[in-house]
C-alpha cells in the first residue's frame, strides 16, 4: 500500500456567458440602439442552480427557458430575454432589468487551484465549480492506495532477530522487494513500515 497526499472527489462545474444586446422597439416596429445596450457578462447560478442544470439540462434566464443543454461541451443559444420579435420584422417592447440598468419598451437578445474546505471556487475562466465535502475518516484509510494485492514471499531469520524481514514479489507484471523497518497500528490493522516512508505492507 502507498500513503498518498491526495484524494478524489466529483466536481460539478457550470459557466453561463451572456452576450446581450438591447434594442429600442418604437413606432411601426422601428428598432434603434440604446445606451449601454451591449454587454457581455457571466451569469452566476449558485450551487443549486448549477446542480439543477446538470440534472435537467435546462436553465431559466430572465423569462426565457433554455433546454437540451449538453454536458461537457459548449452550448450556444440565441434567445429573447424581454419583449417579442416576429419573423415578419414586427417587435413588441417590454421593460428589462439586469445588474447594469433598467430599460423601458426594449427588445433584448443574447448572442485553477481551489481551496478544498469551502466546497466552491471560480476558475480563471469564470466557471463556477462545486464539490461535496469529503467524508471524515478518523483512521485515514482514504489516504492509502493499494499498489499490489496478492501473494508475496516473506523472508525472515529465525536465528538472528536483528536481520530485517524482506517482502518480495515476482510475477509476470510485477517485481519488487521491500525491507521492513517497523510495525505501526492503524485502527486495529498492523502495517509493516518499509524503508520507503510511504510504502506499507498489510499481511492477511
Amino acid at each position: 500500500m502507498q500513503l498518498t497526499d491526495y484524494d478524489r472527489t466529483t466536481v460539478t462545474q457550470c459557466k453561463v456567458e451572456i452576450d446581450r444586446m438591447i434594442l429600442y422597439c418604437g413606432m411601426s416596429s422601428h428598432v434603434s440602439a440604446v445606451h449601454n445596450g451591449r454587454r457581455e457578462y457571466l451569469q452566476e447560478l449558485g450551487e443549486s442552480g448549477c446542480r439543477k442544470l446538470h440534472e435537467t439540462g435546462s436553465i431559466k434566464i430572465a423569462s426565457a427557458e433554455v433546454d437540451r443543454i449538453q454536458q461537457n461541451t459548449t452550448n450556444l443559444r440565441s434567445i429573447t430575454l424581454a419583449g417579442f420579435a416576429s419573423v415578419d420584422d414586427r417587435c413588441i417592447g417590454a421593460q428589462y432589468t439586469d445588474g447594469y440598468g433598467t430599460w423601458e419598451n426594449v427588445l433584448v437578445q443574447s448572442g485553477t487551484r481551489c481551496s478544498l474546505t469551502p466546497g466552491y471556487c471560480m476558475d480563471s475562466n469564470g466557471a463556477e465549480s462545486y464539490w461535496p465535502p469529503l467524508p471524515i475518516d478518523h483512521c485515514h484509510f482514504d489516504q492509502y492506495n493499494i499498489l499490489y494485492e496478492g501473494l508475496a514471499t516473506k523472508l525472515s531469520s529465525k536465528k538472528n532477530q536483528s536481520t530485517p524481514t524482506i517482502y518480495t514479489v515476482t510475477t509476470q507484471d510485477t517485481t519488487f522487494a521491500l525491507t521492513k523497518t517497523s510495525d505501526i497500528d492503524v485502527c486495529g490493522y498492523r502495517l509493516a513500515q518499509t524503508e520507503h516512508p510511504k510504502l506499507f505492507v498489510l499481511e492477511t
